[in-house]
Protein backbone atom coordinates (compact mmCIF):
# COMPACT_ATOMS: atom_id res chain seq x y z
CA UNK A 1 0.00 0.00 0.00
CA UNK A 2 2.32 2.73 0.94
CA UNK A 3 4.69 2.23 -2.48
CA UNK A 4 1.42 2.25 -4.18
CA UNK A 5 0.80 5.73 -1.89
CA UNK A 6 4.03 7.46 -2.67
CA UNK A 7 3.10 6.77 -6.71
CA UNK A 8 -0.26 8.09 -6.29
CA UNK A 9 1.62 11.22 -4.66
CA UNK A 10 4.49 11.71 -7.39
CA UNK A 11 1.79 11.11 -10.10
CA UNK A 12 0.17 14.29 -8.36
CA UNK A 13 3.08 16.67 -8.14
CA UNK A 14 3.06 16.03 -4.47
CA UNK A 15 5.80 16.04 -2.12
CA UNK A 16 5.86 11.97 -0.34
CA UNK A 17 4.54 12.00 2.86
CA UNK A 18 3.84 9.05 4.90
CA UNK A 19 -0.12 7.42 5.01
CA UNK A 20 -0.12 8.36 8.89
CA UNK A 21 0.65 11.96 7.82
CA UNK A 22 -2.85 12.13 6.66
CA UNK A 23 -4.29 11.06 10.25
CA UNK A 24 -2.42 14.34 11.15
CA UNK A 25 -3.55 16.37 8.73
CA UNK A 26 -7.72 14.94 9.22
CA UNK A 27 -7.04 15.48 13.19
CA UNK A 28 -5.35 19.07 12.67
CA UNK A 29 -7.93 20.26 10.19
CA UNK A 30 -11.02 18.89 12.36
CA UNK A 31 -9.67 20.73 15.09
CA UNK A 32 -8.49 23.88 13.11
CA UNK A 33 -12.43 24.13 11.53
CA UNK A 34 -13.45 24.23 15.58
CA UNK A 35 -15.10 20.38 15.32
CA UNK A 36 -14.49 19.66 19.64
CA UNK A 37 -12.18 16.44 20.51
CA UNK A 38 -14.68 14.52 21.83
CA UNK A 39 -16.17 14.40 18.22
CA UNK A 40 -12.43 13.92 16.37
CA UNK A 41 -11.35 11.12 19.57
CA UNK A 42 -13.72 8.60 18.23
CA UNK A 43 -13.64 8.91 14.89
CA UNK A 44 -9.76 8.09 15.17
CA UNK A 45 -10.34 5.55 17.45
CA UNK A 46 -9.21 7.23 20.82
CA UNK A 47 -11.69 6.18 23.94
CA UNK A 48 -10.02 9.38 25.48
CA UNK A 49 -10.13 13.20 24.01
CA UNK A 50 -6.86 13.66 25.72
CA UNK A 51 -5.10 10.80 24.07
CA UNK A 52 -5.79 12.79 20.65
CA UNK A 53 -5.13 15.98 22.18
CA UNK A 54 -1.56 14.46 23.02
CA UNK A 55 -0.81 12.85 20.25
CA UNK A 56 -1.92 15.05 17.45
CA UNK A 57 -2.65 18.35 18.51
CA UNK A 58 0.76 20.23 18.95
CA UNK A 59 0.78 24.23 19.52
CA UNK A 60 1.37 25.59 15.70
CA UNK A 61 3.27 28.86 15.39
CA UNK A 62 -0.01 30.16 13.63
CA UNK A 63 -2.14 29.14 16.49
CA UNK A 64 0.17 30.50 19.09
CA UNK A 65 0.30 33.88 16.65
CA UNK A 66 -3.43 33.94 16.34
CA UNK A 67 -3.99 33.80 19.95
CA UNK A 68 -1.64 36.90 20.95
CA UNK A 69 -3.28 38.53 18.22
CA UNK A 70 -6.62 37.81 19.27
CA UNK A 71 -5.84 39.23 23.27
CA UNK A 72 -4.71 42.35 21.55
CA UNK A 73 -7.66 42.64 19.56
CA UNK A 74 -9.82 42.51 23.01
CA UNK A 75 -8.00 44.31 24.95
CA UNK A 76 -7.36 47.25 22.04
CA UNK A 77 -11.24 47.02 21.13
CA UNK A 78 -12.48 46.19 24.79
CA UNK A 79 -14.80 43.61 23.01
Amino acid sequence: MTHRFQKLLRAAGIEPLRVHDLRHLYVSSLFAAGVPLEVISPLVGHANPQVTRQIYLHLRPDTKREAVERHDRLWQTGS
